[in-house]
């Protein structure tokens, strides 16, 4: 054989070995790439079928709420009150229109607060910043600049039962003590201002200002943000005498000799006692009717005497009612 070949040959099986090694290196690259991406694909398999399997368990919850709880609670008497509208809605859709006669009032389902299972259907439109009515002047011949008769009740002189006092706030969630607003309104309706029971129960701890150790109580109180009253703060009993008709009048209309800041206040009107909330910005009455109260152009001494003439005659909860707003000058 020739010095060259053999030469050739020797060079020739270096060069083969490496070959193999280099093929062998790419299977095992190729391998553990195909093993990532399919531990991958793994592991997007499985997030989306955890996605899944959640969004399947929200469903099935909010279509079939909890049997107990607050939420349970929640939805059965939401759903008693929506019920409870439509079945009555074709009867006040008759009384809609008489009722809007008189003044402003509003019955759109909307406007009740949705189910736990149901989404929410937005219902605001645009409406103007204020919506002006010029209210009734039918009262004013019968009405007397002075009370003769004044309210049916007196509420300073009327009896009532005080709970025991506590001077240290209790810890285990008893105070202040609840009431079902339904048994409440059994017991004293909400319309029944000239009939109140023979005696108030109060259930709110009373703490007199006058009494140093009563003081510290109600500070205690306070600090764990729990209700209470105040009684017998010199203060107050000093506005109640100052703060007649005339000179709160006097304020609201800038005729005070004093330094006092005016005050700004509007008279509102609703077609009966009930004042709803509202956003008249957000009010549009092409898709929800007449806003709930209208405000009027009356000064407060206007309002004052209407309030007078309302205690004078007991004015019927179904009739037009007038408000009077004011903020802090």
């Amino acid at each position: 054989m020739p010095a060259g070949e053999a030469v050739r040959r020797k060079t020739a099986r270096p060069s083969s070995r490496s070959a193999r090694s280099e093929g062998k290196v790419r299977r095992t690259r190729t391998k553990k790439k195909n093993n990532g991406e399919l531990r991958g694909l793994s592991i997007v398999c499985f997030v989306a079928f955890g996605v899944v399997l959640l969004a399947v368990k929200v469903f099935l919850l909010n279509k079939h709420p909890r049997s107990h709880g607050k939420d349970h609670e929640r939805y059965i008497r939401a759903k008693t009150l929506r019920d409870a509208h439509i079945q009555n809605h074709s009867q006040q859709q008759l009384q809609q229109h008489s009722i809007a006669e008189n003044g402003s009032r509003y019955f759109d389902p909307r406007q009740f607060p949705p189910l736990p299972s149901e989404s929410l259907e937005r219902y605001d439109g645009e409406g103007p910043r204020r919506f002006r009515g010029m209210g009734d002047d039918e009262w004013v011949a019968d009405a007397g600049t002075k009370s003769i008769h004044g309210p049916k009740v007196d509420y300073t002189k009327h009896k009532y039962s005080y709970p025991e006092k506590i001077f240290q706030p209790p810890n285990d969630g008893s105070y202040p003590p609840l009431e079902d607003m339904s048994k409440i309104f059994e017991f004293w309706g909400q319309d029944d201002l000239d009939s109140p029971p023979d005696i108030i129960p109060e259930v709110l701890q009373h703490f007199d200002y006058q009494n140093p150790r009563e003081v510290a109580a109600a500070e205690k109180y306070r600090d764990l943000e729990l209700p209470f009253k105040v009684i017998n703060v010199p203060e107050v009993k000093n506005a109640g005498i100052k703060w007649t008709d005339e000179y709160v009048a006097a304020n609201f209309n800038d005729e005070t000799d004093d330094d006092t800041p005016g005050s700004f206040g509007t008279a509102q009107q609703s077609v009966d006692s009930f004042f709803a909330f509202y956003y008249p910005e957000r009010w549009d009455v092409d898709l929800l009717g007449p806003s709930p109260s209208v405000d009027l152009d009356w000064t407060f001494d206007k309002w004052a005497k209407h309030a007078v003439y309302a205690d004078e005659v007991s004015l019927n909860s179904n009739e037009k009612h007038y408000y009077w707003q004011s903020g802090v000058p």
